[in-house]
């Protein structure tokens, strides 16, 4: 989990590198940041994945599996656009909480 709630200085310029190099993270909450919509939607969302060995296995190179880990998104208060959301919420291939109480109101 990354906590960055309430930090102005967060605008998501490096979103892109830390689900590159953050293999582990399943809980991004980023409650009143500064995010920047060309930013959020530039970052590698669909790619949020860590490879394990699949069970049963006895050759890693030949049983390697994908296994989503990015699950919780918390961008409430956030100044996303529309635009924004309804591209890169599609591409979080393992959502399971999403929280931005604005866009349930842009989104339905």
């Amino acid at each position: 989990m990354l906590c960055v709630n309430y930090c102005s200085r967060v605008r998501g310029t490096s979103l892109k590198i830390l689900l590159q190099r953050c293999r582990n993270l399943k809980c991004l909450l980023l409650q009143q940041t500064n995010l920047d919509s060309e930013s959020v939607q530039a970052a590698e969302w669909e790619k949020a994945e860590q490879l394990q060995v699949g069970a049963g296995c006895n050759d890693v190179n030949d049983c390697k599996i994908s296994v989503p880990l990015f699950q919780e998104l918390d961008i409430t208060a956030t100044d996303l656009s529309k635009e924004c959301l309804l591209d890169f919420l599609p591409r979080i291939p393992a959502i399971r909480f999403f929280l931005h109480l604005e866009s349930l109101l842009l989104l339905f």
